[in-house]
């Protein structure tokens, strides 16, 4: 077997024993020292001897890890892994026709168009045919749809560095499509593994999602729709929330008639058991509260749509605030984190969390003989210890660019997010440009008319609804009943630090080395 001069194995994969080294082999030298620098350079900030205190703690040395850099293959009794990258290169080989519409809503998208075939092929031949009867043509647009936009998002922006040179799409289509995107896969083979790891994910979360589906859908009906029939499905809208383990995300399944639920592919046992409490607590409590109705299976989920509508008149303003501050007294005694606005849905005058799953955080001990490190750990926990854990009332965070925002499921200045978009897409004059989302849709405060009610008009309200829950909660007993061996998600570092490796990680600059890629993890 050759020594590994391309391709994109990861760094702590090179070190692993999948990987061996090449006595007496001379190796690339360079290449080794300029992986190492950019090992040292993300995990320690160029301090070498902290990089090699870093080292040590995994066994190894700088002499090793240069060997390994520099020569190395993979061990004969190690089986090759990436096996999707091969049929997803081969797929781009196809020169079938580029012009499907779909494809015009994203970015190159008619490049893709023969992946997009090719693991739609897969996909439905992988499932029953009894699926097509659930779902419509519409539903199978939506599911193609969710992997060329994948797809689109990941490819756009290095595609974009080369058509800005030519600035004739068509003609770089044409140019693309037999071999210069091929060729760029060559050039970047972190960008293929990325692209057959996308395409992956995007078939067996598609297969789980529409075999849990079929399964369970006569529950669906009965139990969250409370209708016998629910019909077809006729959409599914993905971009809820941030895939997590394998690329499983919050999708929304709308059936022909309209009507909607949600499906969560996360344990629900923690919303099950808050919905039992929940109405438990509503039978005596001096204030009703709302929660999501769930169907709990093994490992996943379904829950009741939870739609943003408004109030029936500005009197229920203060309803609406009592109950959040009925909510805030609740959350506390559940040690509940993490209820910033996307996760409190405003439903006329309730205030309704849709995400509970970070119940009962257990604290952080943190020890240290510092002096200034004892302040910041007992001005920590006294905040730790308050409502403002919470995250229901609003707190105060510093952006990147140094603008103060506020955050919190009662705070009524979202922050601003920047995305990247597209105008004038797929012509000859696309262009990318950074957005401001500064005008999205205040769905977690109650509304009327247009106008939203804010906490600071509220005030009494809220400490009112807070004060009359929490003596409620005092004469209450057996609140744990039911959360016995319930999972939890704990919440170990700020949302903002997983969106910044994120961005570090789509960085095409570093795609031509599977080292120098992976080693920004390594932070």
């Amino acid at each position: 077997m050759l020594p590994i001069t391309t391709g994109a194995p990861t760094f702590d994969e090179l070190l692993s024993d999948e990987f061996e080294t090449l006595p007496g082999h001379p190796g690339d030298a360079d290449r080794a020292a300029n992986r190492l620098a950019a090992w040292c350079k993300s995990a320690s900030s160029g301090d070498w001897a902290l990089f090699r205190r870093r080292l040590a703690r995994d066994g190894y040395s700088v002499d090793h890890v240069l060997a390994r850099f520099g020569s190395a293959r993979r061990a004969l009794s190690a089986s090759p892994g990436f096996n999707d990258e091969a049929w997803v290169r081969a797929a781009f080989i196809d020169v079938a026709d580029r012009s499907a519409p779909y494809a015009g809503d994203c970015p190159f998208g008619h490049l893709f168009l023969p992946l997009i075939r090719t693991a739609e092929a897969r996909l439905w031949a992988s499932l029953d045919e009894s699926i097509s009867d659930l779902l419509l043509p519409s539903a199978r647009n939506c599911v193609r749809q969710k992997l060329l936009g994948d797809v689109s998002a990941l490819c756009a922006p290095v595609l974009y560095e080369r058509f800005a040179e030519a600035r004739n799409y068509g003609n770089f289509i044409a140019e693309m499509a037999p071999g210069g995107f091929l060729r760029l896969l060559d050039d970047k083979p972190v960008l293929l593994r990325l692209l057959a790891s996308l395409t992956r994910q995007w078939l067996d979360t598609t297969h789980e999602f529409v075999t849990r589906l079929q399964t369970d859908i006569d529950a669906i009906r009965r139990d969250l729709l409370n209708v016998p029939h629910a019909g077809a499905v006729a959409r599914i809208q993905g971009g809820l929330s941030d895939p997590h383990r394998g690329g499983r995300s919050v999708l929304v399944v709308e059936f022909d008639d309209g009507l909607r639920a949600l499906y969560k592919p996360k344990d629900l046992r923690i919303d099950a058991a808050w919905q039992r409490l929940v109405e438990r607590l509503n039978a005596r409590a001096p204030i009703d509260l709302r929660v999501a109705h769930v169907l709990a299976r093994d490992g996943y989920g379904w829950t009741e749509f939870v739609g943003h509508t408004e109030c029936r008149g500005s009197h229920e303003f203060a309803s609406f605030f009592r109950r959040a501050g009925a909510w805030l007294a609740l959350m506390h005694c559940f040690v509940v984190a993490d209820m910033h606005q996307e996760n409190v849905i405003a439903v006329g005058d309730q205030p309704v969390p849709v995400d509970l799953e970070t119940t009962l955080q257990a604290a952080e001990e943190r020890h240290s003989d510092n002096v200034d490190a004892k302040a910041y750990e007992a001005a920590r926990e006294i905040i730790s210890d308050s409502v403002m854990a919470v995250g229901l009332l609003p707190a105060y965070g510093r952006s990147a660019g140094d603008t103060v925002f506020a955050v919190g499921g009662v705070a009524s200045d979202w922050a601003t997010q920047r995305r990247l978009t597209w105008t004038d897409i797929n012509s000859d004059g696309m262009r990318p440009s950074i957005k401001d989302e500064a005008d999205r849709p205040t769905t977690n405060l109650a509304h009327l008319g247009g106008r939203y009610a804010s906490l600071a008009e509220h005030l009494d309200d809220f400490v009112s609804g807070f004060e009359d829950y929490a003596r409620f909660l005092m004469s209450t007993g057996l609140l744990l009943d039911g959360f016995a061996a319930v999972p939890v998600r704990k919440v170990v570092r700020p949302t903002q630090f997983y969106s910044m490796l994120l961005h570090r990680l789509k960085d095409d600059r570093m795609m031509d080395d599977g080292v120098r890629w992976s080693v920004q993890a390594d932070i």
